[in-house]
């Protein structure tokens, strides 16, 4: 990991490791010939004067430039910079990279092909790296934090490059760990970070409106097109919220505007939610009662989705509204 001046206090690993050098989804063979990938331009090192080339496979060394996470207002995302120097004494066809990830920070993308879960993320970086040659690759970053007036940085975490994939001799390591910026863009003096392991969703929903379609003889159908507001009221890790729905017999499944992936639920319109950070949409369906008058009702429930496991909640009351669903005869 490279040096970077963060003043002189701090969680004491983590200190030391800057100073002094950054859903589990099954891995399967990364096919090589599937994509034509290629990291960032190679930067051949001048051999030394009176220096005996280098002998044997590839070998790799590795370095990490400092992940320094900045806030967009509405979330923290930054790169990582890994550069890769092959000291042996032949060309190595691809890189592979495998790296943990820092309690509090989500795997966005890479310059190759990567497989990822909560824990752990796996690249397959296409193209060679030349003896003596180097290369650097980006990996990007968010986090779910939400701004402070402080600094903080999260724990450590581990990077191992290998040339050629799985059992291939010349691997290197490194560590890395994420520097949040605080409000005035300062990285100094960072405390540290851990996120929360309770969610705090917040749901709002209603009024219903409802509208008559126009339906065949002897059947009567409405559209019910219900607005949704739901905020993340901190920093648990997510992939997506969800809006779990109770909803009467003679409804159909349901739809988001803006779209979303729904089943009997519906996800939230867009990707991961940072703490504080709120999203509203409508969810619709059609609704064809059995007879009329109408006095039902809708239940929403929101909830945070990570891994593809539900996150615990910490007050459900305040992510569950019930919404009135009336149609006069």
């Amino acid at each position: 990991m490279s040096d970077i001046d963060l003043g002189t206090q701090g969680s004491g690993r983590e200190m030391n490791l800057i100073h002094g050098g950054r859903r589990l989804m099954a891995v399967g063979v990364l096919s090589l010939a599937a994509l034509a990938f290629v990291g960032s331009a190679a930067a051949a090192s001048p051999a030394v004067a009176g220096q005996a080339p280098a002998t044997g496979p590839a070998k790799f060394t590795v370095d990490t430039a400092p992940l320094v996470l900045s806030h967009d207002g509405t979330h923290y995302t930054g790169d990582l910079r890994v550069t890769v120097r092959n000291v042996g004494g032949e060309a190595s066809e691809n890189t592979m990279m495998e790296l943990g990830l820092p309690a509090g920070l989500r795997f966005n993308s890479s310059d190759g092909v990567c497989t990822f879960g909560e824990a752990r993320v796996y690249c397959a970086m296409f193209g060679g790296i030349e003896p003596g040659a180097r290369k650097t690759y980006t990996l990007s970053f968010g986090s779910w934090a939400a701004p402070s007036a402080r600094a903080r940085i999260t724990s450590v975490a581990d990077l191992t490059v290998t040339p050629d994939g799985e059992g291939a001799t010349g691997a290197a390591s490194d560590t890395y760990a994420g520097i949040l910026k605080s409000t005035t863009g300062s990285i100094r003096h960072p405390r540290p970070y851990a996120p929360s392991t309770v969610a705090r969703t917040q749901l709002t929903a209603g009024p219903a409106a409802i509208r008559e379609l126009p339906g065949t003889a002897g059947t009567r159908e409405f559209e019910v097109r219900i607005p949704v507001t739901v905020r993340a009221g901190n920093d648990i890790p997510n992939d997506f919220g969800v809006v779990r729905i109770a909803k009467p017999e003679g409804t159909s499944l349901p739809h988001t505007e803006p779209s979303a992936v729904c089943t009997l639920d519906c996800e939230v319109p867009g990707d991961w939610m940072a703490a504080g950070e709120t999203r509203t949409f409508d969810i619709v369906f059609t609704y064809n009662p059995a007879t009329l008058p109408v006095d039902e009702k809708v239940t929403l429930e929101g909830v945070m989705n990570h891994g593809g496991l539900i996150q615990p909640e910490a007050t459900p009351a305040r992510n569950t509204a019930t919404v009135p669903l009336t149609i006069a005869a």
